[in-house]
This record gives C-alpha cells, sequence and structure tokens, in this order.
C-alpha cells in the first residue's frame, strides 16, 4: 500500500492503463520460450558458447548418430 503511495507522490511510477510495455527477450529461441527446464538449460547453454564464437551445433546433438559414426570411423 506504501509504495504506490511514494509513487504517486515522487511522480515516479508509470500508471498508465493503456501502456502495456513489452517484455522478454525477442531473440530468444524455441527452446528458451516454449521448452522444459532441461531445453532451456541446453539451449541457453548453447547460446552462450555460440556468443562465446565457440563451435556448437545448433541443433540438438543426436548421440546415438554421433556413437555410430564414431564406430564407423574407428571400424
Amino acid at each position: 500500500m506504501l509504495f504506490p503511495f511514494w509513487d504517486m507522490v515522487f511522480r515516479t511510477g508509470d500508471f498508465r492503463l493503456n501502456v502495456f510495455l513489452r517484455t522478454g527477450d525477442p531473440e530468444a529461441t524455441p527452446s528458451l520460450v516454449s521448452g522444459g527446464w532441461w531445453r532451456q538449460q541446453a539451449g541457453g547453454d548453447a547460446s552462450l558458447l555460440r556468443r562465446l564464437e565457440w563451435q556448437w551445433p545448433a541443433a540438438p546433438l543426436d548421440l546415438t548418430r554421433a556413437a555410430a559414426i564414431l564406430i564407423v570411423e574407428e571400424g
């Protein structure tokens, strides 16, 4: 109750009802927007590594395919 009062007294609040500020990250990937917890963590890590300019795949890694490639290359 006290905080809106101080915003009105010192004119630090914006109480317009017809203005809705845009929130969120406009550059967020779909995994960050609607993925589960693990998918959000993996998407955030991949985004961080890409921004650090490390080599990281944009798509999730298929471990069964990666294992098959390793077996074929070694064998």
